[in-house]
């Protein structure tokens, strides 16, 4: 995320757009759960306010888990396949999985003048 936020910062940069912010053009968000609250468990007296752990209890978000099969990188790699994109998945180790990665030599950043549009 912080090498997309960098060159979105330069490009911004090289444009004169000095007020403008990465974060007017670009954000990352989160699926969200809230869970019941006789689920959560109480919290801690040592943990610290704004602590992952005591923001969670306090607004009973949790993370979901996004079951993929297929990823873009970069606008230039695709993997697809029957397993999910995680190291349980990927490492080889356990089940038979099939995948399949694919680029176009000519259209990827290393061959053009600048970063990908789009």
């Amino acid at each position: 995320m912080s090498m997309m936020y960098k060159i979105i910062a330069d490009a911004l940069r090289k444009e004169g757009l000095d007020d403008a912010h990465p974060q007017d053009y670009l954000n990352f968000y989160c699926l969200g759960k809230r869970e019941v609250t006789a689920e959560v468990p109480a919290p801690t007296s040592h943990s610290n306010e704004n602590s992952p752990l005591r923001l969670a209890q306090k607004f009973r978000r949790f993370m979901i888990y996004v079951h993929s099969k297929g990823m873009i990188i970069d606008d230039e790699f695709v993997l697809i396949g029957s397993a999910n994109i995680n190291q349980r998945s990927l490492d080889g180790l356990r089940d038979t999985e099939i995948a399949m990665g694919a680029y176009q030599p000519h259209h990827s950043w290393a061959g053009s003048q600048g970063p990908p549009r789009g």
